[in-house]
């Protein structure tokens, strides 16, 4: 906005730094308490889901069928269509 002559002076920010990672992980307990507490069954199977794969809420909702073999066990949440090259969700077995 000062360099659009908007105003005369910008005033201060202060930054952030970026916050710190934070490790954190369920006990099988708190899993099953956590399940338990689900009121309806997909969203039962969506912890079980989220938890068993590590998946996020993107990925588990883009989940088709066509990337879950029943018979070898295997879920693959990277999409075959998505053809961006970056790092994309693991596969779990």
């Amino acid at each position: 906005m000062e360099k659009q002559k908007h105003i005369d002076k910008a005033p201060h920010v202060e930054l952030l730094g970026k916050p710190t990672q934070k490790d954190a992980w369920l006990m099988p307990e708190e899993v099953h308490e956590l399940v338990d507490a689900a009121q309806t069954s997909h969203l039962k199977l969506s912890i079980r889901l989220k938890i068993a794969t590590g998946a996020g809420n993107e990925a588990a909702l883009q989940l088709t069928w066509d990337r879950v073999d029943l018979e070898r066990e295997t879920i693959s949440l990277r999409d075959p269509l998505d053809t961006a090259h970056r790092k994309g969700p693991p596969r779990f077995q």
